[in-house]
């Protein structure tokens, strides 16, 4: 009898790869902050145009944004103002310059006219005042002190 040699071992199939976990740990945060910002850019975000009665873009003003719990002031720069629906109820001009007004937050965008106040200008013109403060004007706070 010819004695066989042996049986050459079988190969084992290469280790499989460890699975690599840690990206659940990193996609979940990303994928919920890609939401959240998706969700403020679009049905969320409400964006107001402000023009005067004559149609003009008016100069930086204050506003007050009101809410079901507080108010905040702002103030209107460009005659852009940019806020989100749930949050804000209802916006009002309370800038002395021009008449007091309210109108509810609606909308992906606003337009919103304001009129200005044309009684306190025919005030200060009567009183001599200028309506806009000129630099190198007197403080009127300090001229009635005196």
């Amino acid at each position: 009898m010819i004695d066989e040699p042996p049986p050459l071992p079988t190969p084992e199939p290469p280790p499989l790869p460890e699975r690599k976990q840690r990206r659940w740990h990193y996609g979940l945060p990303l994928a919920a902050i890609a939401a959240l910002v998706a969700i403020y850019i679009g049905p969320l975000r409400v964006e107001v145009y402000i023009t005067d009665d004559a149609g003009h873009v008016p100069a930086p003003f204050e506003v007050t944004l009101h809410s079901a719990n507080f108010d905040k002031k702002v103030m209107a720069e460009n005659g852009r103002i940019n806020l989100i629906r749930g949050l804000w109820r209802e916006i009002e001009v309370t800038d002395r310059y021009y008449v007091r007004s309210s109108s509810p937050v609606r909308g992906g965008s606003m337009k919103l006219e304001v009129e200005r106040n044309s009684i306190l200008k025919l005030k200060q013109a009567a009183t001599g005042q200028p309506s806009v403060p000129q630099r190198g004007d007197p403080d009127p706070k300090t001229d009635r002190e005196r």
